[in-house]
């Protein structure tokens, strides 16, 4: 039987980069993109010029969204990987642990370490919700038919530079929740946290 340790009983480690902070400078860089950007304008209305114009700037902008979509979901797992080998050691969290669910990892390390049981409606667990269905959505993409005359119509719903914007600020801002309500239910956990952000942010 081992028992949980310390947050500074620890060999070398190799922490993750700043994914949080990439998160962040992704949704500036799509959202410095979408101001007056139109992912609606009439195709018709465009000269050819105009109209690659529109698509590099279209293509730019999901780029840079799901770009911060997939940063989110990349620092709260990393996160949890690393607290969670901090606290348990590398081989119990690697058998135990480390191929749950993020948000079942969420539960198992707050209950081990601050004997907390989490219940869906909690706010980390929410938060964690909803990080992980956009990336799930951005790494799991569907294929659709488009009519031969209407493709751009199609385009223009379903890859709408509005809406992937709105899911970009949406993945990050609970990422950022999820870092909060976790240092609140685990307040040693600060520490750490600021390995997942280059300026040192908590």
């Amino acid at each position: 039987m081992q028992k949980l340790r310390g947050t500074t009983e620890f060999g070398a480690l190799l922490v993750p980069p700043g994914f949080r902070d990439w998160a962040l400078h992704a949704l500036g860089q799509a959202e410095g993109l979408d101001v007056g950007f139109n992912p609606d304008e009439p195709w018709e209305n465009m000269t050819e010029v105009e109209q690659q114009a529109w698509q590099l700037r279209r293509n730019h902008i999901h780029r840079e969204s799901t770009s911060a979509i997939l940063f989110s979901a990349l620092a709260v797992e990393a996160f949890l990987n690393t607290y969670g080998v901090i606290r348990m050691g590398e081989a119990y969290y690697q058998e135990h642990v480390e191929r749950l669910s993020p948000k079942t990892k969420v539960s198992v390390i707050t209950l081990a370490v601050a004997e907390r049981l989490l219940e869906p409606s909690d706010e980390v667990l929410r938060a964690v919700d909803v990080v992980f269905k956009a990336r799930n959505k951005v790494a799991h993409p569907k294929t659709e038919q488009a009519d031969l005359y209407d493709s751009h119509a199609l385009l223009a719903k379903e890859a709408s530079a509005k809406r992937v914007v709105t899911r970009a600020r949406e993945s990050v801002q609970a990422m950022d929740r999820f870092f909060e309500e976790f240092s609140t239910i685990v307040p040693d956990s600060r520490f750490w946290m600021r390995s997942f952000a280059d300026n040192g942010r908590v």
